[in-house]
């Protein structure tokens, strides 16, 4: 099974500056954008895509309908919306699940829950997360918040996946709880602690943002993580016009179920 995590700058592509400072949008029609990128990771034989900075629900349709998957789309109180895409069936999901009515400067991004049947009959539990990228205050409160409500479902015992943009690097506080809540980094498990797994486009890999985490069974059945710098989804230094996918790379994780 192969999960991706993608801030998808809202299927418009992303095009850098010849003085390699932060790039500009790369002006495609978002759907078209969402169709290049469901082309792409299809060839990976991705199974679930979760999506940050997703437009809107025709751009996560368009996604889902070149991977010929179903899709969720998780709505932003801001400009920031979720969609999920998957070749399984999709038994529930909700939107920003804490059970009561969400602080106004809380989850301003998306976060959604969505309960996936595997092949085998098992449930799987995909939680959808983009945090606050300012305050980090802001951003450790969304962090505890998310965790209680995690706590449940890796309680079940079954498996559990965590992913998408965290906006935070693997050394702040917010990195060490989610690994003392039981889930593990999908990188670190296979690269060790290392600088691995950068995924913000300036234009090279900087900073470590996207995240696939594992809980539960499934998180013991890991064989490979990484993000795809490569393709369509990376920079070229020496191609000033050249589109990328998104100003993000994807995050890779690929289990043995």
């Amino acid at each position: 099974m192969i999960t991706v995590a993608y801030n998808v700058y809202s299927f418009v592509g992303y095009v850098h500056q010849p003085n390699w400072v932060r790039g500009k949008v790369g002006g495609k029609v978002s759907v078209d954008g969402a169709r290049e990128i469901g082309e792409a990771l299809l060839s990976y034989g991705s199974d679930i895509v979760t999506t940050s900075e997703s437009h809107d629900e025709a751009a996560v349709a368009a996604l889902a309908e070149a991977m010929a998957f179903e899709h969720v789309y998780f709505e932003s109180p801001g400009l920031w919306p979720g969609g999920l895409v998957t070749r399984y069936k999709v038994l529930e999901a909700g939107n920003c699940p804490l059970g009561h009515k969400r602080r106004a400067d809380l989850f301003t991004r998306h976060w959604g829950r969505a309960v996936l049947e595997m092949d085998d009959g098992e449930p799987l539990i995909v939680h959808s997360v983009h945090t606050f990228a300012g305050w980090a205050d802001v951003r450790c409160w969304e962090v505890k918040q998310m965790l209680e409500v995690m706590k449940g479902d890796l309680a079940t015992g079954h498996s559990v996946i965590v992913q998408g943009d965290f906006n935070h690097t693997p050394y702040g506080p917010e990195y060490a709880w989610w690994l003392e809540a039981g889930v593990v980094d999908t990188v670190a498990q296979i690269h060790g602690e290392t600088d691995d797994g950068k995924t913000l486009l300036r234009p090279q890999p900087r900073d470590r943002l996207d995240y696939v985490l594992a809980g539960g069974p499934i998180k013991n059945q890991l064989v490979e993580a990484r993000p795809l710098y490569e393709d369509d989804f990376r920079l070229y230094k020496d191609q000033l016009d050249f589109v990328a996918l998104s100003d993000h790379l994807p995050q890779l994780a690929k289990f043995e179920v």
